[in-house]
This record gives C-alpha cells, structure tokens and sequence, in this order.
C-alpha cells in the first residue's frame, strides 16, 4: 500500500476518533507491545495505526482504509448542504461588500473545519461569464479555504492555479496562502508567477494572475519563494518585475529594503515608478533613512518618470518629510514651470514643504488673501488655505485657518462641515495635540465606519501609537 494512503487513513482515524470507533472493531495488541486494559471507543480511535494492523477477524489495512473512505464520503455528504447554503447567500448579496453579513458567513464556514475545505473548492470558480456576486463570493470562499489551511486541497488548488479561469486562477492562489505545505508549493508557484500561470489568458489577466503568485509566495515566506522574488525584481519583463516589486511589500523589510534600494539606481527603476511608490508609501519609515529618501527624489525627477507617476512621488516625498538633498531640490524645481499643471503644482507644493519661500507665496496667491463679509466666502477661503497650510507642514497657520472656517460655518448653510472636523483634527494631531484632535474627532457628523476609517490615514498614524487611538473606536 502507498505510504501516503496509510498516512490518510491515520488522518481520518484521529481526526474524526467517533465516526471512527463506530466502524472500527476491536483491537489486538501487536507482539511486544502492550494494549490499555480499559480502553473507550475514542481513546482506541487515537492508538497509532501499528495496533489496527492485526485486527480480531483477520482484517487488511486495505479494508480498514475502506472504510476510512466510506466514512470520509459519509461525513463530506453531511456537510455539503450547508456549505452550499452559505455560499448561495454570499452569492445572492444584494450589495457585494465587505459587512457583518458576509464576516458572519465566512465564520460559518470556518466552523465546518478543515474536513469541509473539498467542498468549497468548486465555489472559487464565479464561471466564464460571472456576475459580481459570484465575483465576490468566490472571492471570500478563497479566504475561507485559505484560514482552513487544509493540506487535503493542495494538489487541486495548484492544478486550479494553472488550468482554471483567471478569476479562480487568482482565487486558487490567495487559498494557497494558506496551505500548511509551503516549501512543497513554492516551485510550482515559482513557474506561475514566472509567467507558467498566464498560458491561455489575456495580456491583463495574466499579469494579475502573476501578481497573485508572487504575493502568495512573499506571504509563505520559504527562504527560496523570496530569493525568487528578489531575483525578479531586476527582470527584463516589466510585467514580471512589477508583479514582483509589489509582492515585496508583503515580505518582510529587512529582506525587501536593500533590494529595493538597489533598484532605485537601475535604468528600470523610472518604469517601475508607481511600484516603488507603493512600496515607500507601505513602508514610510524607510524615508528617513537618507540613501532611500535621496534615490527616490532621484527617481522622481528623471526625465523618464512618467507624469502621474512623477506626481505621486513628489506627493509621498512632501508627506513624508524626505531629505533628497540640493542637486535633487534643484531639479524639482525645474517642474514649477512644467506643462502639465498637476506637475507643477506637486512640484510647488513640495518645495514649500522644504520652506521655500517663493513656492509658498506663489501656491496661496492662487488662493486669495483671507478677506469678504459673506459667510460662504470666508469659510470656501479659510478652509482652502487651511488644507494648502496643512499639506505644506505649516501646522500651526493651519489651525488658525481651520478655526476661522468652523467659525464661519455657524453661519453657513454649511454648518457643522465634517471635513472642516476632520481637518482641525488632523492638523492638530500633526502637532502632536492628540486630546484636542480627539475631541473634535467626537464632535465630527460622521458614522462610526468613516471614523474608523480615518484611524488609516497618515496623519493620524502617531496618534494611533498613544493612548488616543480610543478616539476612532476601532474595538467597537
């Protein structure tokens, strides 16, 4: 008999010791070995397979693995209703999104156990033609099967990720995750992300069926899956050095920083633009550090950046605070008089965070001083200097402008404005005023979702390492 049929039997006989001491007869010690005198049905379920081989009527491990099966076909059958109710509910969603409803089903599922993963596998594929709801559902029954972590459905979820449609291709790889067997996945997942995966699917698809591969193999985190990755961070295939810089944000940064920072003075570094913004803006601690901050201001102003890509760096360069130094800070100011206008205001706004004098002036003189009687222009006036003063570091100014528009709203039809709230309050967190941030957070017209979300903002992330953090009742 094959090592791994008598492995599954033993699986089943200890994982389910009563369905298997209702079909298991009694036991005869092997020589030398020396059985329980008392011994109850479910203990007997747990003696290692040695004490089945010599049954009391003479039975074969063959027959004994019979019934294994038959009682594993018993037990699938019992679950499969339910399993196939949960996910007609999450596929009949009204409204496919993320919500108590669908956490509560995904739990359900977890529940059933590892036993019932099989079963689900068929609900990760939403069909050539899928509408959103399957979309959706088989996107969460992936997650499911991916936190059962069931090594029954590893071959089927590997040949799934080869052969299925691309949207099960991808779902077939975000259950992988999850599988207990990971250095025994990471070749084949290396031969997808390699491109193997994408055989057969358009152009786009394949690209996020890569994606996917390489993400699976940063979260399995084998010492050879991330040498790999690394590896195709420099590929000559841009689709594959992309697929694997953003997978690099998944693994951990002392393995993704130094390789990360190598690229940053390659040719390819200015095609891959918006991936390492990405990657910096996932990993912003990194931008105090001066050969991160300087290489990426340099990748930021070559003139091979793309413009929306130029102007997402220069974005995360002026959130960030980053030092990149003279020869840098001259070239950004090269951009103050670019074509396009959402360059040269990047470009503006960046160097009036590095308190250039001239920038400022320039960027508020588009607003207008502070002046007008009507309510609805002091308050349209205020809060737009407010916001400019905030994005360029002049918190304090800022808080002077966000009151003179909280002000003016109590006259507006625009009373009680939740950005004017959330502004103050993430103005006043900036300066570390954590209990008055809190307050006006408290104070804000908003729902109890919006305020948790804001808890992800930048802004707030130092709040979020205090005792403050209570404010956007993120337990609640």
């Amino acid at each position: 008999m094959h090592i791994r049929a008598a492995s599954a039997l033993l699986a089943v006989l200890t994982a389910a010791p009563a369905l298997a001491a209702a079909t298991a007869p009694s036991v005869t010690a092997l020589p030398g070995l020396t059985a329980p005198a008392t011994a109850s049905p479910v203990a007997t379920a747990r003696i290692p397979a040695l004490w089945i081989l010599t049954q009391e009527g003479r039975q074969s491990l063959e027959e004994l693995l019979k019934q294994a099966e038959v009682a594993r076909a018993r037990s699938l059958e019992a679950l499969q209703p339910e399993v196939a109710r949960l996910a007609g509910e999450l596929d009949g969603l009204k409204i496919p999104t993320r919500s108590s409803r669908t956490v509560a089903r995904q739990r359900a599922l977890q529940e059933l156990g590892g036993d019932a993963a099989p079963l689900m596998l068929p609900f990760l594929e939403p069909g050539t033609k899928p509408r959103k709801g399957s979309i959706f559902r088989a996107e969460l029954m992936a997650e499911v099967v991916a936190d059962l972590s069931s090594a029954a459905v590893t071959d089927e979820l590997l040949r799934m990720a080869r052969e299925g449609t691309p949207l099960a291709r991808i779902n077939a790889l975000t259950a992988l995750a999850g599988t207990p067997e990971p250095r025994r996945v990471t070749r084949p997942l290396q031969r997808i992300a390699g491109g193997g995966g994408s055989i057969g699917v358009p152009a786009e698809l394949g690209a996020a069926v890569q994606e996917a591969a390489f993400l699976t193999l940063a979260l399995l985190g084998t010492q050879e899956g991330i040498e790999f990755i690394k590896g195709k961070v420099s590929d000559s295939d841009a689709t594959v050095a992309a697929a694997a810089l953003a997978a690099l944000s998944a693994a951990p940064i002392e393995t993704s920083a130094g390789v990360v920072l190598q690229l940053l003075s390659t040719p390819a570094a200015p095609g891959l633009a918006m991936e390492l913004m990405a990657f910096y803006d996932q990993h912003s601690e990194l931008m105090d550090d001066l050969d991160h901050s300087r290489a990426l201001g340099g990748v930021a102003v070559a003139s091979e950046t793309s413009s929306e890509a130029r102007v997402e760096l220069f974005d995360l360069l002026r959130s960030t605070d980053a030092k990149v130094g003279t020869p840098v800070k001259r070239k950004i100011d090269d951009y103050t008089n670019f074509a396009r206008s959402d360059v040269r205001t990047a470009a503006l706004m960046l160097l009036a965070r590095m308190k250039d004098r001239g920038a400022r002036k320039a960027l508020l003189e588009e607003i207008g001083e502070p002046g007008g009687e009507q309510p609805f222009f002091i308050l349209q006036n205020a809060s737009d200097r407010a916001q400019l003063l905030h994005e360029i570091g002049d918190y304090g100014a800022s808080v002077k402008e966000w009151r003179r528009a909280i002000e003016a709203s109590k006259a507006s039809s625009r009373n009680r404005n939740k950005d004017l709230f959330i502004g103050i309050a993430q103005t006043l967190a900036r300066q570390k005023k954590y209990r008055e941030a809190k307050q006006y957070l408290e104070d804000a017209p908003i729902s109890l979702k919006e305020l948790q979300s804001l808890s992800a903002r930048r802004d707030f992330r130092g709040m979020m390492e205090t005792r403050y953090r209570d404010a956007f009742h993120l337990d609640d």
